[in-house]
């Protein structure tokens, strides 16, 4: 399957901050919290990976020509 730039753009960015953010959860869990590392940072981090979530899966949908309603929601 073909992909346009700006979906794997969107794509790859967002698997890039997830990592970081599960990095941040390991630390924590682990006890060895870097600077900057705290839960609300890592519920926060979270909050705004679903909002890119939502504008990724978006751009994928108007890719293919898709709209929620072909998907039954």
């Amino acid at each position: 399957m073909r992909v346009p730039e700006r979906v794997l753009e969107l794509a790859g960015d967002l698997g890039h901050d997830l990592g970081a953010v599960f990095g941040m959860v390991r630390c924590l869990d682990d006890g060895v919290a870097r600077v900057g590392d705290s839960p609300v940072v890592v519920q926060d981090s979270i909050e705004a990976l679903c909002g890119r979530l939502r504008e990724t899966r978006r751009e994928m949908r108007a890719e293919l020509g898709a709209s929620r309603a072909d998907f039954g929601r």
